[in-house]
């Protein structure tokens, strides 16, 4: 049901009760250090909601296949079935989606760092792409071409961490 709200009214909604419910919290400026905690849990709300849809999803197929038969049979307990059987081999089917979720979350950040003024590295890539309203001298917006590229490397590499701790996971599970 969450995942069909959009992620902006749950930003809106989330900062209206904070503002109103808590007006001593300054939750639209940085100069506290609280300020990083409600941007990071709403780019972690939609992330959080698939894995466990993914997991949800996972133990679903596996449910009634002819080993978790046998294992309830020999008497073994739900939880050991679970952890056990079940769990184990869904690990890798949720272990394959690490890469869209970090790609998701990077996207994420552009919209939450400017909907809360949160001058992070998504933010400040906005700014050097020329979106913001700074006109220089009345020529157009700047550039900032090595910033850009520098920016995109960075999120590139962090793709590709995520890419490689999945795949570690794997092998060190023995999924692969």
């Amino acid at each position: 049901m969450f995942q069909s709200i959009p992620d902006f009214l749950i930003v809106i909604v989330i900062q209206w009760l904070v503002i109103f419910m808590f007006p001593s919290v300054k939750i639209l400026s940085q100069a506290n250090w609280y300020s990083f905690v409600l941007p990071g849990i709403l780019v972690a709300i939609y992330p959080m909601m698939y894995v466990s849809r993914i997991t949800s999803a996972s133990i679903a197929s596996q449910e009634g296949l002819p080993y978790i038969q046998v294992a309830r049979a020999k008497g073994f307990t739900k939880r050991r079935v679970m952890y056990k059987h079940i769990l184990k081999n869904s690990i890798g089917t949720i272990l394959g989606h690490i890469t869209s979720l970090m790609i998701y979350i990077l996207s994420n950040l552009l919209i939450v760092e400017y909907l809360f003024g949160y001058e992070g590295i998504a933010y400040r890539l906005f700014v050097a792409m020329g979106i913001t309203k700074a006109i220089a001298f009345g020529r157009g917006p700047i550039y900032e071409d090595a910033l850009i590229v520098g920016i995109g490397i960075c999120f590139m590499l962090t793709i590709t961490l995520a890419q490689v701790i999945g795949y570690l996971a794997k092998k060190q599970l023995k999924l692969q």
